[in-house]
């Protein structure tokens, strides 16, 4: 298995702002060929809200701070774990808006065992019922 699981690339957005891609590239012996698939893009209050975590996750990975910027044109390789770990954070507070209900999942997630994240995050990411499953992790892990 590969080393690198997760690729991180940014989205240039207007007036300089930048939103976040993280891809998945397929384990071996999948069929779906060697490009990584999109697991979610997030962008806006939510990504500001989270900077500090996902800066936090990127560091693990032997990247600094800097790394992500405005015209950023080199993807940054994530492991498998750290991968999983952001790519639930992005998935459960992008729809939201309120800065409590980020903070409280953001919080949680940063909480959780690596199996709990490795869980959640399988059940976010594939199945037909995956949107209602990732909005039943916010429900379940924030005071609502």
């Amino acid at each position: 298995m590969k080393d690198k699981s997760f690729e991180l690339r940014t989205i240039n957005l207007k007036n300089g702002e930048i939103g976040l891609s993280l891809y998945q590239f397929p384990l071996n012996g999948q069929v779906q060929g060697n490009e990584p698939r999109l697991v979610v893009r997030a962008w806006g209050t939510p990504l500001q809200a989270v900077t500090g975590e996902v800066l936090n996750l990127i560091k693990r990975c032997g990247y600094q701070a800097g790394s992500i910027k405005p015209g950023q044109k080199e993807p940054l390789l994530l492991d498998e774990e750290t991968g999983v770990r952001l790519g639930l954070l992005l998935l459960a507070v992008k729809p939201l808006s309120r800065l409590d209900r980020i903070e409280e999942v953001k919080d949680a997630i940063c909480a959780m065992g690596s199996e709990e994240v490795y869980y959640w995050y399988s059940r976010c990411t594939s199945g037909n019922d995956r949107e209602r499953t990732c909005r039943a992790f916010r429900i379940m892990v924030s005071k609502e």
